[in-house]
């Protein structure tokens, strides 16, 4: 077994270098061989790079320890660098037992070891064979001369105690300088006399945790073992449940490899394997007291020394942590003046507990939750109390401590509410509808919410706490409903309560401004939505991340409505950026800053970048169920579906986006973005009666007037589309509308040949959609523009944002093609989107079927495509195939 103790056979093919001093001498006749010979390494030993990097590491120092719990694979660790050549010398190796713990042992012990490669400190024992208080300083001087230091293992070291005997090696580390590289090998133990050495940088560690696997090694180990490749699931269960810990890891590939049981890992009987070791190695070897103290405090997942105390009754919980930490027993120093059990040992730990004293586990875990209570640490009080079934206690300190705001935006709130989530349905208070309530709002249940919202209302009565966290929740419900004067009356009553019963008043003040913003931007009240969203976002500080990352969201957001996209750029960016300096994960972010950027990203023509941004933000939880965020991502699919030409798709779409509609009251700016996609997809489709409805419910003058014109040329009522879209101007209009305007009045002289209307209109619209790089909106516009672009080098000087790949990365629009197609391969492309056969298409244009072959290859290269269907998809994209146009911001 790797990490146990070593066989007791010497192979016959062992060198000299490495097998120690070879026989004992007259003064030790009854030394075994084994005790001065490096152990052979088991059979499943393989090469584990990564400690064979640490030992070339620190292999020059005057001493290297190697300390580590039972079963770390310590000793073959060891033997595994001696063996491979890579010790600075010559190895002398002494296996320690309780008996060499006094000079008189030790000494003579450690000159059979040395004699077969430094006779001259082999000799050092005097004539008389009894060591005397010089017989160090004797060894150091003789091994102090030698060019090629030699290497003394001393393996059990934690057996060393004699305090006489830890001087004289100090001695010996320091006298003998370059001469010796001493490796001490051990669970621990009386290692103190070092400190000299370790001031000095003369002390090299391998920890525990170098000694244990990390999980790339695992499968490795497992091969070894005779065990297949398994799923990666069970490799990092497996990892997680031994925390590396070799010997665990080899029981646990044993009792898979019996074949008794089921075919997973961990496996239930390398589970009571560890078990086993881990009583008779680590828990039988206490003395009762401390046994007593490792049961009792198993069930915490930090060991605090005075909730130990606590505990067990007693008040030595420190001094025993602390000598079992320096012995490597599986008790690790953890967070300040905390310790923690190593999973293995705490496993086995829980069961010995659970199988001797189940009636006592609820008891010690309601009297840790109440410590960590008053001791500000309410998340592991709640967990504690979960544990202890005392759901009482749980819920009161989920509300009062902890705080609805925090159960639902702090960083670590997820395992809280995991943790809660198991409330039976018999607790009925105000604390336990409140958590319901909490637990509904984390899983977007508005229905849920609200009934126990106003269950807990009705239970908290004249309790100013409860009444104060009843108030919070409301704002959260207001929220998802889109009623903003409910959140904006719940906010000011929690204003209105004394400061001593708001828990955790900053965080909840940002979380209350965040959440009634939102309610307020979706029930219409811009300005208010605002200011409540930029109080949310101001200067986050520790805490606050997640209410700022949801404010920011929100505020890029509006500004994407409002037209000013590069603001809503750069608010959306910096919601994504705090988020992941707060360490939220992806899923659990709120989704408008990624549909921002979406909608940012296709007013910029970069389709791509639209469609990544928007998996991202669906792949959040309030992407279905956060009004803004899932209206917004529905719109979207529609401006995709348009720009595909796709109508039918943007019509269902915009149905999509319609039904959050029907749930609130959004502002106009909203519902007239809807009502313009809309419009877009019905001339697509041909549908101008429902196209009429849409323009009939725009409520901005100037976009209802740009809907007009563009149903007028759409039912071929030039003339009055002409005079319709040359009213859209002044400053109520915003620039999308003006660049809409602008390019359907161009579109409209160029079917009449009139080219230098068509190129001022043109221009107009390309300054009316610089400032936000307005990109898409050109390409939407038709095919009569690309060749415009083409041919007026003036307005390619003067807008190289249109025609340049941008730093944003988006692609140039149609006209912008780093080589524009041809008069010939235009027609090509035109016929090839009709999917009409290569030999069709060259009898039509009266080409040979090699020509029109020759067009294909360079229109394929030219839009960057691989084939028929993709290039045909490309020219909708950048608008090279004449189809339907329509209004689009």
């Amino acid at each position: 077994m790797i990490g146990l103790s070593p066989a007791s056979v010497i192979p016959a093919d062992l060198p000299r270098a490495v097998a120690g001093g070879g026989a004992a001498d007259s003064a030790t006749p009854n030394l075994p061989a084994i005790k001065i010979t490096v152990p052979p390494l088991p059979p499943t030993y393989g090469t584990r790079r990564r400690l064979a990097t640490r030992f070339a590491a620190v292999a020059r120092r005057r001493v290297t320890t190697v300390l580590g719990p039972p079963g770390a694979g310590k000793t073959s660790a060891v033997a595994h660098w001696v063996r491979s050549g890579q010790a600075p010398g010559p190895v002398a190796w002494l296996t320690l037992d309780e008996e060499d713990n006094t000079p008189q042992r030790f000494w003579p012990h450690v000159l059979a070891a040395l004699a077969g490669h430094a006779p001259g400190a082999a000799r050092a024992l005097p004539p008389t064979g009894r060591v005397d208080g010089a017989i160090a300083g004797r060894v150091a001087t003789a091994l102090g001369h030698r060019a090629t230091p030699v290497v003394l293992v001393l393996d059990r070291v934690e057996l060393i105690t004699d305090p006489a005997l830890t001087h004289e090696l100090d001695l010996l580390v320091a006298y003998a300088r370059s001469g010796l590289r001493l490796v001490l090998c051990g669970r621990g133990g009386n290692v103190g006399w070092l400190h000299r050495h370790r001031l000095a940088g003369d002390v090299a560690e391998i920890s525990p945790a170098d000694l244990a696997l990390d999980a790339d090694e695992v499968p490795e180990i497992l091969r070894a073992h005779g065990v297949p490749d398994l799923p990666d699931a069970d490799i990092r269960a497996l990892h997680a449940c031994t925390e590396g810990w070799m010997t665990g890891v080899c029981l646990h590939a044993l009792a898979l490899r019996s074949g008794v049981g089921p075919a997973v890992l961990p496996h239930p009987l390398g589970r009571q394997a560890v078990t086993d070791f881990l009583r008779t190695e680590v828990l039988d070897a206490q003395p009762a007291r401390v046994r007593h103290l490792l049961l009792r405090t198993s069930l915490l997942d930090r060991v605090d020394p005075g909730l130990a105390d606590q505990l067990t009754g007693r008040s030595d919980a420190r001094a025993i942590l602390s000598r079992l930490a320096r012995a490597n027993s599986f008790v690790a120093h953890a967070d300040g003046a905390q310790f923690r059990y190593r999973e293995p040992l705490r496993t086995m730990l829980l069961d010995a507990l659970v199988g001797s004293r189940p009636d006592l586990v609820a008891r010690l875990h309601t009297t840790a939750a109440r410590w960590y209570a008053q001791r500000g640490s309410p998340a592991t009080a709640v967990a504690h109390a979960v544990r202890g079934g005392d759901w009482e206690f749980a819920t009161a300190v989920a509300v009062d401590r902890v705080g609805v705001a925090a159960l639902l935006a702090a960083p670590g709130a997820r395992p809280v509410r995991e943790r809660l989530a198991a409330l039976p349905d018999a607790a009925r208070d105000t604390a336990a509808e409140l958590v319901r309530c909490v637990l509904a709002l984390a899983g977007h249940d508005v229905p849920r919410a609200g009934a126990a919202l106003e269950r807990a209302g009705r239970a908290a009565g004249a309790t100013p706490r409860r009444r104060a966290a009843v108030e919070v929740a409301r704002v959260a419900v207001a929220r998802l409903t889109g009623d903003g004067d409910a959140a904006a009356a719940a906010a000011e009553r929690y204003a209105q309560a004394s400061p001593e019963v708001r828990v955790d008043a900053a965080r909840t003040r940002r979380f209350l401004d965040a959440n009634l913003g939102v309610a307020l931007l979706w029930a219409g009240r811009l300005d208010a939505a605002r200011a409540a969203l930029t109080g949310a976002a101001a200067a986050p500080v520790a805490g606050v991340e997640f209410s700022a990352h949801d404010a920011l969201g929100h505020l890029g957001l509006l500004s994407m409505y409002e037209g000013r996209t590069t603001e809503a750029d750069a608010l959306a960016g910096q919601a994504i950026a705090l988020a992941e300096r707060a360490g939220v994960p992806p899923a659990e972010r709120v989704g408008a800053a990624s549909a921002t950027l979406a909608a940012t990203a296709l007013v910029r023509n970069d389709l791509p970048a639209a469609r990544q941004h928007a998996a991202d933000s669906l792949a959040t939880l309030t992407a279905r169920t956060d009004p803004p965020t899932a209206m917004t991502l529905a719109l979207i699919r529609a401006w995709v579906a348009c720009a595909r030409r796709d109508g039918a798709a943007a019509i269902a779409a915009t149905g999509a986006a319609r039904a959050h509609l029907r749930r609130t009251r959004p502002p106009r700016l909203i519902s007239d973005r809807i009502e313009l996609t809309a419009l877009w997809a019905h001339l697509i489709v041909g549908d101008l009666a429902a196209a009429r409805g849409c323009v009939d419910r725009i409520g901005d003058r100037a976009e209802r007037t740009v809907a007009e014109g563009y149903l007028l040329e759409a039912r071929g009522e030039v003339e009055a589309a002409r005079a319709t879209l040359a009213r859209v101007a002044g400053p109520d209009a915003s620039p999308s509308a003006l660049q809409y305007a602008a390019l359907a009045l161009g579109r409209l002289a160029a079917a009449t040949g009139d080219v230098p209307t068509a190129t001022r209109a043109l221009g107009d619209a390309l300054d009316y959609g610089r400032p936000d790089r307005r990109r898409r909106a050109v390409a939407d516009s038709g095919t009569w523009a690309p060749p415009l672009l083409r041919g007026n080098a003036t307005i390619a000087r003067d807008h190289p944002w249109l025609t340049a790949r941008a730093a944003d990365g988006a692609p140039p629009v149609a006209g912008g093609l780093p080589q524009p197609l041809t008069d010939r391969e235009a027609q090509v492309l035109r016929h090839l989107s009709e999917a009409v056969a290569i030999r069709d298409i060259a009898g039509t244009m009266g080409l040979s079927v090699n020509t029109v072959k020759t067009h294909l290859k360079n229109i394929y290269r030219k839009l960057g495509a691989t084939g028929r269907s993709a290039a045909a998809r490309r020219a909708r994209e950048l608008n090279l195939i004449a189809g339907e146009c329509g209004p689009r911001s």
